[in-house]
């Protein structure tokens, strides 16, 4: 089959076809012949922190019909349309495991699928599953005009939370408020702090995303600590500077945990987060 690679060289990345065998399943996976991917911006940094190694097989999320079934796999069969996160999406065929399947709603394109679930998956665990964000409470955004950033504030209004993001560009911000975002904060620098908490009524928030890194994660916490009752818990990105981010909030009181990018799974570690993983904390 065709597969498009993402490789690196001379600090450039590059497309490369190639052909390779068409994956088959294990236990657990299933395979299936891709009809639409998508491309996220992590995607490019092949050969850092996150992916590791000069190349690596494009696509993380696609949608397309059900090839094969591996051993242990319920539910589906040969021919459903499905969509979800997978390896090797930019691909014929991809592998993709069952608990990462979802059924392929009718209303939902092919294309339409395949852009879902790593920018939506990704913000539902940040939200739900780790930030636990309830209806009534604040959500703040640190480059809300990303994937994740835009599915985070569509979600929040879901369930009647109140988003304030951060964006260099006041024209995404314009657009972002029509898909629900409440207060929008131009600017890429770490001095948005008296801005959230004007908007917050002196408050500060409850719970804090990310997706810049360490150049504006450690003026956050050092500075909102004493503003009120947030609880900074997700980080979408690798931060830059870890060591001095969690020197600072620990200082203040915080509590930290750290956990791959990749998996999107938190450890159980109160020492401070190594150089190649997100950070996550709550006071």
């Amino acid at each position: 089959m065709k597969s498009c690679w993402i490789v690196t060289k001379d600090h450039q990345n590059y497309l490369e076809f190639r052909d390779v065998p068409v994956p088959q399943p294990k236990a657990g996976e299933i395979v299936i012949r891709v009809h639409a991917s998508a491309l996220n911006r992590g995607e490019i940094f092949v050969g850092g922190v996150v992916h590791g190694g000069p190349e690596k097989p494009g696509g993380n999320e696609a949608s397309g019909v059900v090839h094969a079934v591996g051993e242990g796999v319920t539910g589906v069969k040969a021919g459903d349309a499905v969509f979800g996160r997978v390896r090797g999406g930019f691909a014929e065929y991809a592998l993709m495991d069952a608990h990462q399947i979802m059924r392929k709603p009718e209303k939902l394109s092919w294309e339409q699928a395949a852009a879902v679930p790593v920018s939506f998956i990704t913000a539902w665990e940040m939200i739900y599953l780790y930030g636990k964000l309830k209806a009534g409470e604040t959500l703040l955004v640190m480059g809300a005009s990303s994937g994740a950033g835009v599915a985070c504030i569509q979600l929040a209004k879901l369930i009647g939370a109140r988003s304030i993001g951060t964006s260099g560009s006041q024209q995404k911000l314009d657009t972002l408020k029509t898909v629900g975002l409440d207060v929008g904060i131009a600017t890429r620098k770490p001095d948005f702090a008296e801005a959230v908490k004007q908007a917050t009524g002196g408050k500060g928030v409850d719970l804090v995303i990310n997706g810049v890194g360490g150049s504006v994660f450690a003026d956050a916490c050092a500075r909102w600590h004493s503003a009120g009752a947030w609880r900074p818990w997700a980080m979408l990105t690798t931060c830059s500077r870890p060591r001095s981010t969690s020197t600072r909030c620990m200082r203040a009181g915080w509590k930290f945990s750290a956990f791959p990018t990749r998996g999107c799974r938190p450890a159980a570690r109160p020492s401070p987060p190594p150089d190649s993983c997100a950070t996550c904390c709550r006071r």
